[in-house]
């Protein structure tokens, strides 16, 4: 729509450069493959850095491994436990969830205790 003060002539000049930057814009547009592959690029760079970083972060948590995997273990129970018996996830007191932490607690420092008993 021309302005009050635009003649028609400079109204479609006008609308001719808006329509001219939104064909430019529609063929900047990446095609569905051309996506999928800059997709597939960003997750290998993801993979390699993240491989990377493992290798590296793996030597320094070595010491950690045994306390670590017994949290992971414990907590992997849990879930285990939790999906078994779904009364776990409906009781909100605050007694119920102190007795389900301190129990998780007790599976750690059972593992941990056995770690130092079983030393190799």
């Amino acid at each position: 729509m021309p302005k009050s003060d635009e003649s028609q002539e400079e109204a479609l000049k006008r609308l001719d450069r808006r329509l001219g930057v939104a064909e430019a814009a529609q063929a900047r547009q990446m095609s569905p493959d051309a996506h999928a592959a800059m997709a597939q690029g960003y997750r290998f760079v993801g993979e390699v850095v993240g491989g990377v970083l493992g290798y590296f972060g793996l030597q320094f948590f070595a010491g950690l491994e045994p306390t670590l995997l017994g949290i992971v273990a414990a907590s992997m129970i849990y879930v285990a436990v939790a999906d078994l018996i779904p009364g776990l996830h409906r009781r909100p007191h605050l007694r119920d969830t102190a007795s389900q932490a301190l129990l998780i607690a007790l599976g750690i420092g059972t593992i941990a205790a056995a770690g130092m008993v079983l030393q190799h």
